[in-house]
């Protein structure tokens, strides 16, 4: 009964000091929930089960840092949260990975980030708190993304099991129009270069033909192999952020954002100021150094006027367009992140302004190569430039003159 009374007492004390992720974090719950009871309504209980999960993986961070004694940075939190949305209600029950292309992929390289940041965090807490131990920056960033590839190879893993044993999908399907194969020789052992597929014709037992399409049906093995690469880049991109800040300890670095930290026993305790300034300063949780009031609002705005701005545009009409949209909204949602969450302001509006900018630019593409758009086509590409333009001049405007006020923090 104490732990209870004391997790709760700690909760209430986060809700003071973080409003804002509070309330976001609650936009999300609210979201899941109504999501599960619309599933009840259709009949779709397999998608009930998942959002009570992802209800309950909600509950995981708090859990693990009360459970050991431990500090999860608030923007690495809330990614956490996006990445639990967005793959299990967006992708599963909203069929995004269907939808949209690139959604899995987008995932995946999130999941492999992710999962270095988990696994450099361990391997550097052991390494700071310990006086018998003492690894090589190397040591440590190579522990960090072997781990990351061990969670996505265990990870496949299950989705092949899934696939084997209760006849699921997770590992889609790639339509393709050239092979080789060294069953279709006609020698043993000789290979055989089929393309040019036009389409497949699956005869089963019991008479039923089915066509396929457009190639031969792949199953699951491009989407693995997929997966993992894009698992690996995701890891090689934190592994090399985590060893320059192990090797410099930079405050320019992210890393800091994304590493879980200990906690000490008396740290996050509400009547312990002492104790909560010191978290505040040392986990980015206070309001110093970041943007509050009206530039947030700004941002948030923003944030949703990206997204709906993508929906409106997806598909640009061109796979690499496509990717870089996609590679705009994940730099937007990054950035300002980064700008409401992190006392790392300006750099998150820097990374926040290219993707704005990248987005800009596709918007002006696809106004360019549209065939005869009509006057809403034309006035939707010419809102979504405007908006982004003055948009971004507005926010670092109002990002000048807030860092100047006494007590609006310094430029960082």
């Amino acid at each position: 009964m104490r732990k209870v009374n004391s997790y709760f007492t700690r909760l209430r004390h986060r809700i003071r000091e973080n409003r804002r992720q509070f309330l976001f974090y609650t936009v999300l719950r609210i979201l899941v929930i109504v999501t599960m009871v619309r599933c009840c309504f259709v009949g779709e209980f397999e998608n009930v089960g998942l959002c009570i999960l992802s209800l309950v993986l909600f509950m995981m961070p708090s859990l693990i840092e009360d459970r050991f004694r431990l500090e999860i940075p608030k923007l690495f939190e809330t990614i956490i949260y996006l990445f639990i949305f967005s793959s299990g209600i967006l992708g599963e029950i909203q069929n995004y990975y269907e939808l949209i292309p690139g959604w899995d992929t987008m995932l995946h390289t999130m999941n492999g980030f992710l999962c270095a940041a988990v696994g450099f965090s361990m391997v550097d807490l052991l390494n700071r708190s310990s006086t018998k131990i003492d690894l090589s920056p190397k040591y440590v960033a190579l522990v960090a993304f072997c781990f990351s590839m061990t969670i996505g190879i265990i990870w496949e893993f299950i989705e092949f099991s899934m696939d084997w044993i209760f006849h699921l999908d997770m590992q889609k399907d790639t339509i393709i129009t050239a092979f080789s194969s060294v069953k279709l020789g006609a020698d043993p052992g000789h290979l055989k270069r089929v393309h040019g597929v036009a389409k497949t014709v699956i005869e089963c037992a019991n008479g039923e033909t089915i066509t396929v399409k457009g190639g031969y049906l792949d199953i699951g093995l491009i989407d693995t192999m997929k997966d993992l690469f894009v698992n690996f880049f995701g890891a090689l991109a934190f592994t090399i952020i985590g060893y320059n800040y192990i090797v410099n300890r930079s405050d320019r670095n992210i890393a800091p954002e994304f590493l879980i930290r200990r906690r000490d026993d008396d740290e996050g305790n509400p009547e312990s100021d002492e104790a909560g300034a010191a978290d505040r300063a040392d986990a980015g949780t206070g309001a110093a150094g970041r943007m509050i009031g009206g530039p947030a609002l700004t941002a948030w705005i923003t944030l949703l006027l990206s997204y709906a701005a993508a929906i409106l545009l997806y598909p640009v009409g061109n796979l690499w367009l496509d990717v870089m949209l996609i590679i705009s909204i994940v730099c937007i949602t990054a950035g300002l992140l980064m700008f409401l969450l992190t006392p790392k302001v300006k750099p998150g509006l820097r990374i926040w302004t290219a993707g704005s900018i990248a987005g800009g630019a596709v918007t002006l593409m696809k106004w360019v190569g549209a065939a005869s758009p009509n006057l809403a086509s034309v006035l939707m590409y010419f809102v979504i430039i405007m908006s982004d333009f003055f948009l971004m001049v507005f926010l670092w405007h109002q990002y000048r003159h807030q860092s100047k006020e006494p007590g609006g923090g310094e430029e960082r």
